[in-house]
């Protein structure tokens, strides 16, 4: 990408929301914001492993914004947000979804994600968005591959 950002907001009243904004690469000349750069709120994302101009840069806040329960790699300052490894799957199927053990699953806003989307049930793939009472960060929503059973 050689613009200044993957996803950037001009206005108070934008979102970034439920969204997964990973590995990206930025090498335009004008780019000194982060790979994401936000200027009205951003809810239940994961934007980590992004680099701009060969440095690692994701979430970037201006004007004022705000950021709730987001994953991203220097810790934001708002409710809920973590600076972690997200632990998302890496092929097929799986990729960009929360593993099995992901700080990512169960810790997002519901509420807030509810009042943005309101009958939206689904998540980027068309799976059920809201499992366990409670919704996880990004585009991707962790169901189990399946069910384990121990058999003596």
């Amino acid at each position: 990408n050689e613009s200044s950002s993957v996803v950037r907001t001009y206005n108070a009243q934008s979102r970034i929301e439920n969204c997964t904004i990973v590995s990206n690469v930025v090498t335009g000349e004008s780019s000194k914001y982060g790979a994401a750069t936000a200027a009205g709120k951003v809810v239940n994302a994961i934007c980590v492993g992004n680099t701009v101009q060969g440095v690692v840069s994701n979430l970037v806040l201006v004007g004022g914004a705000e950021a709730t329960c987001c994953c991203t790699d220097a810790l934001l300052p708002g409710d809920g947000n973590l600076a972690v490894d997200p632990r998302l799957g890496t092929s097929g199927a799986r990729a960009w979804r929360p593993a099995s053990g992901s700080p990512a699953v169960d810790a997002g806003d519901r509420t807030r994600w509810e009042s943005f989307a309101p009958g939206v049930a689904t998540d980027l793939a068309g799976r059920r968005r809201v499992r366990g009472g409670k919704i996880d960060f990004g585009a991707f929503e962790f169901h189990s591959s399946g069910m384990t059973a121990l058999v003596r």
